[in-house]
This record gives C-alpha cells, sequence and structure tokens, in this order.
C-alpha cells in the first residue's frame, strides 16, 4: 500500500490525478474515508477540458480552483500540474528501456 494506514503522516495534502473524479466516486459509494484529509484535485488541464461544469462530482471535489491554498500571488498556481503530467508522460515512455538496467547504473 502506497500510505499504509500504519504510518498517518505518509499521506501527502493533495494528490493531482486525472482521474481523481472516478476516484471520489468510488471513495463515496464505498463509504472510503481514508482520503478525507487530503485533496483530490485533477491537473488543471484535465479540469479545465476534460470536465463538465455540469458535473457535480468533478466540480466539488476535483476542481483544482476549490482549492484557494494551491494558488498564489498574482492568481498564479504555486505548482504546476500541468508540468508534472507531462514530465511523468515522458519518464513513462523510457520505463521499458530501465526496467533493466542495474541498480548502479
Amino acid at each position: 500500500m502506497t500510505f499504509p494506514p500504519e504510518f498517518p503522516g505518509s499521506l501527502p495534502s493533495y494528490i493531482f490525478y486525472d482521474n481523481n473524479r472516478n476516484l471520489v466516486a468510488h471513495l463515496l459509494s464505498t463509504g472510503d474515508h481514508y482520503f478525507d484529509k487530503v485533496g483530490l484535485p485533477a491537473d488543471v488541464f484535465h479540469a479545465k477540458t476534460k470536465h463538465s461544469e455540469t458535473d457535480f462530482l468533478a466540480q466539488a471535489h476535483c476542481n483544482p480552483a476549490r482549492f484557494s491554498e494551491l494558488i498564489g500571488e498574482n492568481d498564479e498556481w504555486i505548482f504546476n500540474s500541468s508540468a508534472a503530467e507531462l514530465t511523468n508522460v515522458w519518464f513513462g515512455a523510457f520505463q521499458s528501456i530501465v526496467r533493466e538496467m542495474p541498480v548502479p547504473k
């Protein structure tokens, strides 16, 4: 488990994830409260282009604009979730190459 219950301090304050809307739907339907104190915003790009304004669940729980603490001076994001998303995609392309490399490399 990534954030085991025996280490409650391991939970981050926020988890950006493209599909947080479905994660929130699952957590609500199963009554799982483990992530209640964790913000679950979608990255800004996905929130603007993939989530409908009429999707109550996405807007209420995953809209990054709801998290005012993520917006700094001059209404700029303090964390560039789109850059993080692109970096993860870029690194993911190299997974098959580095998977077979020994640890020292």
